[in-house]
């Protein structure tokens, strides 16, 4: 970045009531290195984070300050990493996590912040491990 720019800016506007506040910041090379948004000064909107070789390493979606709809994570490849869904802060939904290689390790199903539905573990191979079944957070199998 050139030394008389700053590394980062701040957008805020108002609209409907409400402050609203975009930052973004940039690596001394001029990559993203990170951009949030904000609403009432409560994390609202997607948030995004950059490796310093300008891939994704995280994206998640945030409501009136809880993480609310997906959460993205990637390795320095852009290898996925892990994929949930949230609501109001609670794991809601599928959780999925992979190794490096692609392969995905863990998939479980969440409700309400819970364990609800298949939890299963899986080899680097995609052999099972294990493959239980749990209800509002207890294991039924």
């Amino acid at each position: 970045m050139s030394q008389n720019r700053k590394n980062y800016e701040n957008k805020t506007f108002r609209r409907n009531g409400h402050i609203y506040r975009i930052s973004r910041g940039w690596n001394e090379q001029g990559q993203m290195r990170y951009e949030d948004r904000t609403r009432d000064e409560l994390p609202h909107g997607v948030w995004r984070e950059w490796y310093p070789n300008g891939q994704v390493l995280e994206e998640t979606d945030h409501k009136n300050g809880k993480r609310h709809g997906f959460q993205r994570t990637f390795y320095a490849d852009g290898t996925p990493r892990l994929e949930a869904h949230y609501r109001n802060g609670k794991l809601h939904g599928s959780w999925v996590h992979h190794y490096p290689t692609g392969v995905v390790s863990t998939r479980q199903e969440y409700r309400d912040g819970k364990l609800h539905g298949k939890s299963m573990r899986f080899t680097e191979e995609g052999a099972v491990q294990y493959d239980l079944t749990f209800k509002d957070g207890e294991r039924v199998s």
